[in-house]
């Protein structure tokens, strides 16, 4: 009976030193589990972070990208109006030029009618 019983305690035994083995095995498995599902909530955390640092960023950057696109139009309007202006001013300038021809073609008239006066007077 005695072997039996040593028999048996050794079963026992043996069977709790394997189950015993098992639940370390398992305890094991879950703590390095929970290691990962860890490390997997900070790195989500982190690229939510990241996600939400470009999307300020994305929008930051439309918002710029708006206003140098107006003052980009307001320029061209700008640089359209000052080009019709100067055009005007190139025709005037032209008018002008065309007028002192004119002038002095007069003047240069009158001088020489001056001249002419001038001449009978001393001679007459």
């Amino acid at each position: 009976m005695s072997q039996k019983l040593e028999a048996l305690m050794s079963l026992i035994t043996t069977r709790d030193n394997d189950e015993l083995k098992t639940l370390r095995r398992e305890r094991d498995r879950a703590v390095t589990i929970e290691h990962e599902a860890t490390t997997a909530k900070k790195r989500i955390a982190e690229l939510e972070s990241k996600v939400n640092a470009l999307e300020r960023a994305e929008a930051t950057s439309k918002k710029s990208l708006e206003y140098a696109q107006q003052q980009g139009q307001e320029a061209e309007e700008t640089a359209r109006r000052l080009a019709d202006d100067l055009a005007r001013l190139d025709e005037a300038d032209k008018a002008r030029d065309a007028e002192l021809v004119q002038l002095r073609a007069k003047v240069d008239s009158y001088s020489a009618i001056e001249v002419s006066l001038v001449l009978k007077v001393v001679f007459s």
